[in-house]
């Protein structure tokens, strides 16, 4: 242990001297009040999701000659979005519950797993050597194109926009 050089007994060895040999203690005990704007926290929180989903959205649409764009934005829609939610917790402190912005996120991912597995599915039946896989393909686009987004949006919606009942 280093030693002080100017060293009076009974004060503490690793002091520099500059408290008089003594502890430093707070001598002053305050409280500062911080409140996060409503707005900005929901831009933060919400919009991106909301405007990943809405463009998973648009995708429904492309035909099943297209397929291959289609299934590269929904894998960077995905990417993209795994990257903001992990982003998203390392900001804010843990907690032990799901939060609306987890709820959010977990209905996002719902959309663009689902857009991913009907973009995966027209992908292999496209790729198929058979022209009846071809014909599946295209009536496997046609029932998704319009069908698609309706229930990804009640998916979204129902993960984490349905009422919760509170117990008391």
């Amino acid at each position: 242990m280093p030693q002080v050089a100017d060293y009076i007994p009974g004060h503490d060895r690793e002091s520099c001297g500059c408290q008089g040999g003594r502890a430093s203690a707070s001598r002053v005990t305050f409280t500062i009040l911080y409140r996060t704007p409503e707005l900005g926290a929901f831009t933060s929180a919400f919009v991106v999701p909301c405007l990943i989903v809405l463009g998973n959205l648009f995708t429904y649409p492309m035909p099943p000659a297209a397929i291959e764009v289609r299934f590269s934005l929904a894998n960077s829609m995905f990417i993209g979005l795994v990257l903001f939610h992990s982003t998203l917790k390392s900001a804010a402190p843990l907690a032990g519950v799901l939060t609306l912005a987890d709820r959010v996120m977990v209905g996002a991912y719902c959309v663009v797993f689902s857009s991913l597995i009907v973009s995966l599915t027209i992908l292999t039946l496209r790729h198929s050597k058979s022209a009846a896989s071809h014909a599946h393909a295209h009536t496997v686009w046609v029932h998704t194109r319009y069908l698609g987004p309706l229930l990804s949006c009640l998916l979204f919606y129902g993960t984490f926009g349905a009422p919760r009942s509170r117990s008391a």
